[in-house]
């Protein structure tokens, strides 16, 4: 019994940082890199640079929404890998999404005085640091924290 949780456990924190490790990628090298630059990807580059200019406007949170076709995608990401790895690990992931989506809200909202709004604050006033959003330790092992 106490090895199953433990597993189950293992799974949860497997998921949740993966979709930590995919923002930071994604923040990294799609918004703020070379990649963004890709057709496909142009899209994606262009909301976040929406983003950063309306970061603290009176209309920034327009700017923090996914767009539905967003929804979808990881919708359907958090799915297929429940089907194809574990359910458990999906569970994860979405526990990220979640926690992300409220704490970047936050930190853009009412929350001025966190590390995380401390973290992600020099983001906004250099983009070539802090990407991780949620996990700064993430930051520190590519190098990137500031």
């Amino acid at each position: 019994m106490v090895y199953e949780i433990l597993v189950t456990c293992c799974w949860v924190v497997a998921g949740h940082m993966s979709g930590a490790l995919a923002l930071y990628l994604n923040h990294r090298f799609v918004f703020h890199g070379q990649l963004g630059k890709i057709k496909i990807l142009r899209g994606f580059s262009r909301l976040h640079e929406l983003h950063h200019k309306h970061a603290y406007s009176s209309d920034r949170n327009d700017y923090l929404k996914t767009p539905d076709w967003g929804k979808y995608s990881l919708s359907t990401l958090m799915f297929m890998s429940g089907v194809v790895i574990n359910w458990w690990f999906a569970v994860g992931l979405f526990t990220f999404a979640i926690l992300y989506s409220v704490r970047h809200f936050a930190i853009h909202n009412h929350d001025n005085f966190s590390n995380f709004f401390y973290h992600h604050e020099i983001h906004h006033q250099n983009i070539r640091y802090n990407f991780s959003g949620m996990h700064p330790f993430i930051d520190r092992v590519f190098g990137t924290i500031k």
